[in-house]
């Protein structure tokens, strides 16, 4: 799936986004304002694209990994995003 489910903690509220491709077995985290969500499969492959949510534009952006994968871990340490292992069919 494509949908991102968004709650509001002040509105006690729910919307919906899209990434920009649905897919599984993707990583996501945060830091400061911005959501990522990376990686994942789909039926055409593994998939190294990063969706980015800025919360202070309310705008959605993209990235890539240094490799496509699914199953990968992440992480945010201070101004920083981590996205570390995962599996692409091969090692």
């Amino acid at each position: 799936s494509n949908i991102v489910d968004i709650y509001n903690l002040t509105s006690n509220s729910w919307s919906i986004a899209k990434l920009s491709i649905a897919r599984k077995d993707l990583a996501a985290t945060s830091i400061r304002n911005l959501a990522f969500f990376a990686g994942g499969y789909n039926k055409e492959g593994y998939s190294g694209i990063v969706d980015i949510y800025n919360l202070t534009s309310n705008s959605w952006s993209t990235a890539k990994l240094s490799i496509a994968r699914k199953d990968l871990a992440a992480i945010s340490i201070r101004n920083l995003v981590f996205f570390a292992g995962g599996w692409n069919g091969t090692f």
